[in-house]
């Protein structure tokens, strides 16, 4: 059950970060996280969420949580694997009423988060949009191809499904939990796929949708793990999907 709206900012909240070899970025992000939402949200949690990166990243998490008061949890994964099991793992330990997502590659600002949260009260879920009509946000270290190609793909969404969200694939959002419990039974797809499955079945089961411009910034350390080709075919995979869905 999703809870009533109108809640003070003070509430609190979790933050999904799933992580592969990320280890040195991780070491940068967790004390931004604590710096910035620690004094807004006093039940702060951060979910990591690892794919047997075996990287050091238990170290960095252990260092981090003696000086973050042992709020992160860091759930190391030898089986099952992948972006989309990872976030909905994350999700489905958290404990607290309201779920941020974010990168673990430094590419999201923690401060970004809280000015979604601002907007909490006003809707169910709140996304970090690049492509808000006259906000376009420049994105750092990526491609020209590369963002047309993005900006042409959520274009096409917002065609063939008939929503009015911008930018809904993006993975830095919050929402009320009660959202991700409502329609987690109806994601199925793997990588970034998934956020588009999310944002569509929220919007159709008449939960409410906002988008903030936000800052996107560069990558620190490593490479993406994201394949243009192999994204672009499950991107086209979903929207076949939820549109024959939809007709049904």
């Amino acid at each position: 059950m999703v809870p009533p709206r109108h809640e003070p900012l003070r509430i609190m909240l979790t933050v999904v970060i799933p992580t592969y070899k990320e280890a040195e970025n991780v070491d940068v992000l967790l004390p931004r996280l604590f710096k910035t939402l620690s004094p807004v949200f006093p039940g702060l949690k951060i979910n990591l969420i690892d794919d047997d990166s075996r990287d050091g990243i238990d170290e960095v998490v252990r260092k981090h949580n003696e000086l973050c008061g042992g709020i992160i949890s860091l759930i190391v994964r030898t089986h099952a694997k992948g972006l989309a099991s990872a976030w909905k793992e994350g999700i489905q330990n958290s404990t607290t009423p309201y779920v941020g997502v974010m990168d673990a590659d430094l590419a999201h600002e923690p401060a970004d988060l809280n000015r979604l949260m601002e907007k909490i009260n006003e809707a169910d879920m709140v996304i970090g949009s690049r492509y808000l009509p006259h906000q376009m946000v420049f994105m750092e270290g990526k491609s020209l191809l590369v963002v047309y190609l993005s900006k042409v793909g959520q274009a096409l969404s917002r065609f063939i499904l008939k929503l009015d969200v911008y930018d809904m694939s993006h993975s830095l959002r919050v929402f009320r939990k009660g959202v991700f419990n409502a329609v987690s039974p109806l994601l199925r797809c793997d990588g970034n796929a998934m956020m588009i499955e999310f944002t569509f079945h929220a919007q159709r089961k008449g939960f409410r949708i906002l988008e903030v411009p936000i800052h996107y910034g560069r990558r620190l350390h490593g490479k993406t793990k994201l394949g243009i080709l192999a994204e672009g075919l499950k991107f086209l995979g979903v929207l076949r999907q939820l549109r024959a869905s939809d007709r049904r």
